[in-house]
């Protein structure tokens, strides 16, 4: 089974699509005043993480040249690049986002040292996300990246170990993932990094049921 929202299709619309309906309504003028205030900070945050990877991909060069040109990575200082995670769980278990899927995203930062043998970590947390009564709720845990390093296949990718575990407080709500994840410098000279799962991350749900489920991991640099 694959994610409706996948890999490099993760944009604006699909992101805040799949928050309405994980709250249970439609994203519009209209209906934006009937959400809670920490609904539409979720809403917020999904907007701005979905400008980002606009952004983002909007650095490619030529339209079709999206990485970092392997002559324009640097080989010492370090860098660090402010952006959001977005983690979808395929809870109803049909391959699509709707309601009762679970959608978090997050603030957090990726930090690259190029000297060396180079280095890759990151930390994202305070989610917000859909609590089992479909109303937003801002989950304890975080998304880290740890053991990275610059170079896994090309002079312009990076590879990392991500284990995240968020808790829905004052329920016996988790979800947690354990994988490593291939990620890209963009844009010459480096604009961000951008790191999608594979097709095939899984997510362990309430510590023994395991779903289908995609994160993408994106900053700028500052």
């Amino acid at each position: 089974m694959v994610l409706a929202v996948k890999q490099t299709k993760i944009a604006k619309l699909a992101v805040l699509g799949g928050v309405a309906l994980a709250l249970g309504g439609c994203v519009g003028a209209d209906e934006y005043a009937q959400y809670t205030p920490v609904d539409q900070q979720y809403l917020d945050l999904a907007s701005r993480a979905g400008d980002q990877l606009e952004r983002i991909s909007s650095k490619s060069l030529g339209g079709t040249r999206f990485n970092t040109a392997f002559g324009g990575m640097p080989n010492s200082g370090s860098a660090r690049y402010n952006g959001h995670a977005t983690v979808i769980v395929d809870r109803v278990r049909d391959g699509a986002i709707q309601a009762g899927d679970f959608l978090a995203i997050s603030t957090g930062d990726v930090h690259v040292e190029f000297s060396g043998d180079t280095t890759v970590t990151g930390n994202f947390s305070n989610f917000i996300g859909a609590g089992p009564t479909g109303a937003a709720i801002v989950y304890n845990g975080a998304l880290v990246l740890s053991n990275g390093r610059v170079g896994e296949n090309r002079p312009n990718d990076f590879i990392a170990d991500v284990d995240m575990r968020l808790d829905a407080p004052g329920t016996n709500e988790s979800y947690e993932i354990h994988t490593s994840v291939l990620g890209d410098f963009v844009g010459t000279p480096i604009y961000g990094v951008v790191a999608l799962s594979d097709v095939s991350t899984t997510a362990v749900v309430d510590d023994v049921v395991v779903r289908d489920a995609a994160f993408i991991v994106a900053g700028e640099a500052n």
